[in-house]
């Protein structure tokens, strides 16, 4: 029975087919950002828009959220 369960753990019973990723724009110009705020921006994703908003304000950033 551990067995058969423990495949089922790690997925966390979320259903990602529909799912809408959260994105971070800058409100600065790219040119005026450090290298690490370029990359962030380029990369990050996130499932909700209150965990975008706090990786944000965690960086300090002046962003705007919107969706993929």
């Amino acid at each position: 029975m551990l067995v058969a369960a423990l495949p089922a753990l790690g997925r966390g019973g979320r259903n990602r087919r529909h799912q809408k990723n959260i994105r971070v724009r800058s409100l600065v110009p790219l040119g005026h950002l450090t290298p690490a705020e370029r990359a962030f921006i380029q990369r990050a994703r996130f499932a909700t828009a209150a965990d975008a908003m706090r990786a944000v304000a965690a960086r300090r950033m002046t962003a705007e959220l919107y969706w993929e």
